[in-house]
């Protein structure tokens, strides 16, 4: 019986906040919380915090989503993403590479970049890019991410070598297309 009632509270804040009732489908949504409380609950509570840029609130979230679960990679991704929305560059660092201790992915190693390159450490950016390189040489995004990186240097040699590699991966308009988003 409880874990039905916490399943209907969640598909009730789920379906508030696809109607864009965010602020009734968090008042659910802590409902479900006190009934239930698991990792992917926290989750869902920090994107709906996400949403409308309460990033404490969410970032909170996030947090007790990690203490549920330690190995998730969407809860430390959750609490990357809101750290950074908080200015919290170091402790958003942090949380990404736990990402990367628990996975490894060429996706992580990206995604690090990108928040590094955000931050201005166009340095670190690449060095991130180049390692999510090394496990995966055709991973568009980090090559993306090198000519950003290498361009916001003045490093026009690297930039233009990184931007060639990139045309040769995207061999079609759907690619560059993706690349956009």
């Amino acid at each position: 019986k409880n874990a039905s009632d916490a399943d209907s509270i969640y598909i009730l804040a789920l379906c508030l906040s696809k109607l864009g009732e965010t602020e009734k489908a968090i008042q659910v949504g802590k409902k479900l919380i006190n009934r239930r409380g698991t990792c992917e609950d926290f989750i869902f509570m920090c994107r709906l915090y996400n949403s409308i840029h309460k990033f404490k609130k969410a970032e909170e979230s996030a947090r007790k989503a990690t203490e549920r679960n330690p190995r998730s990679i969407t809860a430390w991704n959750s609490l990357s993403v809101n750290l950074n929305c908080l200015n919290q560059f170091d402790q958003a660092v942090m949380a990404s590479k736990k990402i990367i201790e628990l996975r490894g992915s060429a996706e992580d190693w990206f995604h690090l970049s990108v928040l590094y390159g955000s931050n201005g450490k166009n340095e670190e950016a690449i060095k991130a890019a180049q390692i999510a390189l090394d496990i995966n040489g055709s991973h568009i995004k980090s090559w993306k991410s090198l000519v950003i990186n290498w361009g916001a240097l003045s490093r026009k040699e690297e930039e233009a070598e990184a931007r060639e590699n990139l045309s040769i991966l995207c061999g079609s308009h759907e690619d560059w297309y993706q690349l956009s988003l």
